[in-house]
């Protein structure tokens, strides 16, 4: 039978009949024991192979060991072999591996393959099942982030689901009470304390920007105003802006020293009051509840006013008045229309209700009417248009007027009570001629309001204390807000990290510097000669030193022993989204954050995690400062509820205080909530979020990111460091006995790049000399001198090139260099004097980080020329690359000019096939200097900002748009693109606008989607240049 099977086969070598039985001549690896997994000689060589495509490396390189058999003894008859293996170099086994002897090639090939298998898994290289281990950096990021916690989640807080740490995911959160805030309500026999609400007009209405000639109020003027009344005492915060119909007005909150005792009757009249400004001055009732006793925050706004010596003191007799004033009976009688008699007393600087619209106040918030001048030459039987004031009320409002005789009065309408944003920021409107305004805007212009005193109901607060009263939503609610910060700031400080939990007694923050909309306004106002002076509201930063807008130094210390730490102005921009709508966000702090969040993460992985390729480096970078990681730090924290996410609006997302919500509508709120549109502007109007708001995932992270940006520019990086640590980011290489030393030791000593330890120095130093011999010209040409020519040597060395025994290759060095590039970079736009939008930032960074120039500038500087590599594929691409790049006349610009021709030239990231290499030794280099200088960011910056000062000034006075983001925002819908297609190795991705298809081709979806997004824009660029 089995003669008949096989009679036609051959009968197999000896050589092959050996190789079969190979797996007899040595014992297969079994780590586990015989029921494990096992490593046979004749599986050794294909896991080998395996393994070393497994490596990291370039499109045109493919990575594979180096066998060399030798014979034992050439001269005996009987040939005994065994072989020599080495590694691809950017593989941690950096040994010569020698086998055992065989007595065929094969076999001894065979008996090194299966020597190295176990040394790699020695090395953490293989995983149980002993193939290449893909979870290695899994066990990095369990050991760095500890012990995962399966998050508790109440559902029904949850409001759009998603995947945690998402933009997509939002839940519901409590806005949170500044601890200075709760409990703090005035009672009887408790020492309280007065906190002064001094306001001054430190930039009035220019006359262009109040045609009407409107009576500018300065409420320094006046004497009486308003304060608050608390049990405790207020931490200081940043005197901060408000805007008004006056103007710019700075509003400055400090507590008088001495403190106050009241008495029942005095608790009374102040709550009474208190109820009164917010009822029936401010009419912010609706849908809340007055109860001090079950409010959170139960403080008292109260009147005061200043005595002989300018002291103040609670203006009790005013209190009274108001109490007793006729405005309180008559508000009760809203069915029928009182008569005023016209007294001149009684109507200068009042403010007045109609009395005809009283029917309609319990729906809507009356409108007040605040007396600029009493017109004697006018009176009833004056005319208006066409009729006379008389037959008009009589026309319109069945009013019969009684007495013709009295004087009108000129008023103007007290407005809306959101004075947190600037009324004026439109430059076109204020300087349009008048010719060319619509009617409507010329008819407001002119326009002038006149009232019959007799119609009129006096209310019992004069108009300056009224104006005053009416900045109190807007001033509490940014002292909430600053309030949440400076808790912030005390808890960071409370527990020894960073900044003075108590301040000396003579602190004073700064000015709230507040960048507004009205920006360009205010610069056309202050070239046109209508304002005095503009003020750049600039935050100095600590942790670097600028000479005329370009930073010189990264490297100031900055004296932490007495430091107060970050003002609560800049904290609080940090905890404020883009969706609440606010003058500031933390946008740009969050870019500078998460820039030098990956700096120091990627210092600590470098020197952690030695054996750790490239990949691994960058994977595990981005296990530990993704979006999910820092929510989950922050929730630790309870930060989310400190967050300001909701656009300010008296009457659905502000609480009084001493109010709660009406229970009804709390019932309500609930069942609505699961129809909340996104974060910001939408959400509060559906679900009255007065003690709730909707947040993302990634909107909570992106707050941590903002925050490490705050302490960063206020302490420096030590602070910046500190802060991690508190937040549970650890910045340090240890993770127990953490020390001050510790922090002002970072970044730590460089390592030795030298990694044959094996070789004496002799020998070291002889293979330095040779194969760095001719780098001499590179250092010239860079004009830096390396101190350890092994870190330039590791900087040129491409993982093919196997020659270079002593240090590692250009990989390692690549991963620090782009990060320790990208935050030198992006820390330089930041100070930028253009002071850039969040958007244009990113543009701005995109444009000056990315491969293509950053290869630009490798070839300009001459970096090819000393790359050494084995790769003939790669030398090809890379020849063929640089001479077509040499010819085009876009580089023969950029050699001398030093920027692109065009400047969505910044955007053609891989569309042309550039050789990655390039980029990446011109980023290795950066990491060589960065690492041989002792950790200095100020070498690398010195070296490399005179190659990039060129398009960096460019680009920033001729800030780049996407062209990704510029048809979104054109076509302002998100679906604009269709699903990429995948077709001979290229990307198709297809876009339709306007009924027309682009299709977008590139190596990557990324590239694909620009592509694609360029020839759409070139399309409608060419419509708009028909018409």
């Amino acid at each position: 039978m089995l003669l008949s099977k096989c009679h036609n086969r051959a009968m197999p070598s000896e050589e092959e009949i050996s190789v079969h039985m190979a797996d007899s001549l040595i014992p297969p690896y079994m780590p586990k024991g015989a029921r494990g997994a096992r490593i046979t000689m004749t599986s050794a060589i294909s896991l080998i192979n395996r393994y070393c495509s497994s490596l990291p490396c370039d499109m045109a390189t493919k990575l594979t060991p180096r066998w060399e058999i030798k014979v034992v003894d050439p001269e005996s008859n009987e040939k005994e072999y065994y072989c020599r293996l080495r590694m691809p170099i950017n593989s941690p086994l950096r040994q010569i591996i020698i086998g055992d002897t065989m007595k065929q090639k094969r076999l001894a090939k065979m008996a090194a393959a299966l020597k190295a298998c176990k040394l790699l898994d020695e090395c953490g290289e293989l995983n149980e099942h002993l193939v290449p281990v893909s979870c290695l950096v899994d066990k990095a990021l369990e050991e760095e982030l500890g012990p995962t916690e399966e998050e508790i989640t109440d559902e029904t807080k949850i409001i759009t689901d998603g995947m945690p740490g998402t933009k997509r995911r939002k839940q519901l959160y409590k806005k949170h009470v500044p601890k200075f805030l709760r409990d703090s309500r005035p009672t009887s026999g408790v020492r309280c304390y007065l906190h002064i609400f001094e306001m001054d007009l430190v930039e009035p209405l220019p006359d262009c920007l109040n045609p009407r000639k409107r009576p500018l109020f300065n409420p320094k003027d006046t004497s009486r105003g308003v304060a608050l009344l608390s049990s405790k005492i207020l931490p200081s915060v940043n005197p901060f802006p408000i805007f008004t119909k006056f103007g710019r007005i700075l509003v400055k909150i400090h507590a008088l020293e001495t403190s106050i005792i009241l008495v029942d009757e005095e608790v009374k009249k102040l709550e009474e009051f208190h109820k009164f400004i917010f009822s029936d001055a401010l009419w912010l009732v609706k849908d809340k509840e007055f109860s001090p006793q079950c409010s959170p925050f139960s403080y008292y706004i109260v009147p005061v006013n200043k005595d002989y010596a300018e002291n103040y003191y609670i203006d009790w007799s005013f209190i009274d008045a108001t109490k007793v004033h006729p405005y309180n009976d008559i508000k009760q009688k809203t069915s029928t229309i009182t008569r005023t008699q016209f007294d001149e007393k009684l109507f200068e600087s009042s403010v007045l209700m109609r009395s005809y619209k009283m029917h309609e106040w319990e729906n809507t918030r009356p409108t007040f009417h605040h007396v600029t001048h009493i017109l004697y030459d006018m009176s009833p039987q004056s005319r208006m248009n066409s009729e006379l004031f008389k037959d008009y009320y009589k026309r319109k409002y069945s009013l019969e007027i009684l007495n013709d005789k009295q004087p009108l009065v000129e008023t103007v309408q007290s407005g809306v009570l959101h004075f947190w944003k600037p009324i004026y920021n439109s430059v076109k409107e204020t300087f349009e001629d008048i010719c060319v305004l619509s009617k409507t805007k010329q008819r407001h212009m002119n326009y002038r309001e006149y009232l019959v005193p007799e119609l009129c109901i006096i209310h019992p607060f004069p108009s300056p204390f009224f104006s005053k009263v009416s900045c109190l939503p807007t001033i509490l609610f940014r002292l909430h807000s600053l309030l949440l910060a400076e808790e912030i700031r005390q808890n960071v400080a409370s527990q020894g990290f960073i900044g003075s939990l108590h301040l000396k007694p003579n602190h004073v923050w700064p000015e709230f510097n507040l960048e507004t909309s009205d920006k360009a306004l205010r610069e056309k106002l202050y070239k046109n000669g209508h304002i005095k002076a503009y003020v750049r509201n600039v935050t100095e930063p600590k942790d670097v030193i600028k000479i005329d807008g370009k930073i010189s130094s990264f490297e100031v210390k900055v004296k932490l022993s007495d430091h107060p730490g970050p003002e609560p102005s800049l904290i609080l921009q940090a905890l404020t989204s883009k969706g609440a709508g606010d003058e500031f966000d933390l946008e740009r702090l969050e870019m500078i954050g998460d820039s030098f969040l990956k700096y120091v993460m990627s210092v600590n992985t470098y020197y952690k995690y030695s054996n750790f390729d490239e990949g691994k480096l960058s994977k595990l970078r981005s296990g530990l400062i993704q979006n999910l990681h820092l929510y989950q730090i922050a929730k630790k924290k309870k930060l989310a509820e400190y967050l300001i996410c909701t656009c300010f609006s008296c009457n659905t997302t502000w609480l009084p205080p001493c109010f709660i919500v009406n229970k009804v509508i709390t019932k309500n709120s609930s069942s609505q909530k699961a129809n909340c549109d996104e974060d910001g502007e939408n959400a509060p109007a559906k679900c009255q979020h007065f003690t709730e708001q909707i947040i993302s995932d990634k909107c909570i992270a992106d707050s941590v990111e903002a925050l490490i940006g705050v302490y960063l520019l206020s302490c420096g990086q030590q602070g910046a460091l500190r802060f991690m640590y508190w937040l549970g980011l650890n910045p340090l290489l240890k993770n127990s006995s953490i020390c001050n030393h510790d922090f002002e030791s970072w970044p730590p000593v460089p390592p030795d790049p030298i990694l044959a330890k094996d070789l004496s120095k002799d020998l070291v130093n002889q293979s330095l000399s040779r194969l760095t011999s001719g780098f001499d010209r590179f250092e010239k040409v860079i004009n830096y001198s390396f101190k350890n020519k092994a870190y330039l040597l590791q900087a040129f060395t491409h993982p093919s090139y196997v020659y270079n025994e002593i240090t590692d290759c250009y990989q390692r060095l690549e991963f620090l260099g782009d990060a320790v590039l990208d935050y030198i970079i992006t820390r330089q736009l930041y100070e930028d004097p253009n002071d850039h939008s969040p958007g244009m930032l990113t543009d701005l960074r995109s444009a000056l980080v990315n491969n293509v120039f950053f290869a630009w500038q490798a070839v300009k500087h001459k970096y090819h020329e000393f790359l050494k590599m084995l790769s003939p594929h790669l030398f090809r691409l890379l020849s063929d690359y640089v001479e077509r790049l040499k010819n085009s006349d876009a580089f023969k610009f950029f050699e001398e000019c030093g920027y692109y021709l065009e400047e969505i030239e910044c955007f053609e990231l891989d569309e042309v096939e550039v050789p990655k290499a390039l980029s990446d030794i011109f980023e290795s280099v950066a990491g060589a200097i960065y690492l041989d200088s002792g950790m200095s960011l100020d070498a690398v910056w010195n070296v490399y900002y005179p190659m990039i000062e060129p398009a960096l000034k460019h680009l920033s006075e001729h800030v780049p748009k996407s062209p990704v983001r510029e048809l979104y925002e054109i076509s302002k819908k998100e679906d604009v693109f269709g699903e990429p297609v995948q077709k001979s190795g290229k990307t198709y991705i297809e876009v339709e606008l306007k009924g027309k298809k682009f299709v977008g081709v590139g190596p990557n979806k990324k590239v694909a989607k620009r592509s694609a997004a360029k020839r759409a824009l070139a399309y409608l660029k060419y419509k708009k240049e028909e018409t």
